[in-house]
């Protein structure tokens, strides 16, 4: 399965993985991610913009442009779709809602790959992680 959460959260409540079960926590916030994860950050033109204006429907288009066209971020999705099948993942970043954040959309990219690939596969991403 496929989680989130924002960095706050998981800072104020380090045992999330530990509550989840088995779990890769990856941060993917262009600003904390390691170099191996900035390839499925949006780019800090894209998150200015967005800050700018405000709209998410040109952010999202673009982000996942972004993802979709990149070999590098679609090796890190094929690499997080094969974990997600054998425990759980967590992607983490800063918003704290996951509404208008790259974190939702790129778990349900994960999911989306997951279920094109695998015979009736019925991964899902579960949204923020609640206790």
């Amino acid at each position: 399965m496929i989680y989130t959460t924002y960095l706050a959260k998981l800072k104020n409540d380090p045992d999330i993985p530990q509550k989840i079960g088995s779990c890769f926590v990856y941060h993917i916030a262009i600003a904390r991610a390691p170099k191996e994860n900035r390839c499925v950050a949006p780019t800090w033109t894209l998150l200015n913009e967005y800050k700018l204006n405000g709209n998410w429907e040109s952010y999202k288009e673009i982000y996942l442009d972004q993802i979709r066209k990149s070999p590098e971020a679609q090796e890190w999705i094929q690499k997080r779709s094969n974990e997600a099948l054998i425990g759980n993942i967590l992607l983490v970043c800063y918003e704290k809602s996951n509404e208008r954040c790259h974190r939702r959309l790129l778990a349900e990219e994960i999911a989306r790959l997951i279920n094109s690939e695998v015979n009736n596969s019925q991964a899902e991403y579960l949204g923020d992680w609640n206790d």
